[in-house]
């Protein structure tokens, strides 16, 4: 299982977790590590995004239901 500690801050801790998201190697991950890299301004500045964020990320396999919610809400800001 994954664990990731903390809040995102900083891009160098969004490329870490969605590097570790692509190493699950589903199409869901993948799709939520290029959220991550591209949208981390965003989610850093939402706390109240990231304990969801990174509940769904610990999560084995990686709930897809919950994935595509966590990514309407992050893209349809």
């Amino acid at each position: 299982m994954i664990k990731y500690n903390g809040y995102l801050k900083s891009k160098r801790q969004a490329l870490q977790w969605s590097e570790k998201l692509e190493n699950i190697d589903t199409e869901t991950s993948h799709a939520m590590a290029s959220m991550l890299r591209n949208n981390w301004q965003y989610i850093a500045a939402r706390p109240d995004l990231q304990p969801e964020i990174i509940a769904m990320m610990e999560c084995e396999p990686l709930n897809m239901n919950r994935a595509g919610s966590v990514m309407n809400k992050i893209l349809n800001k």
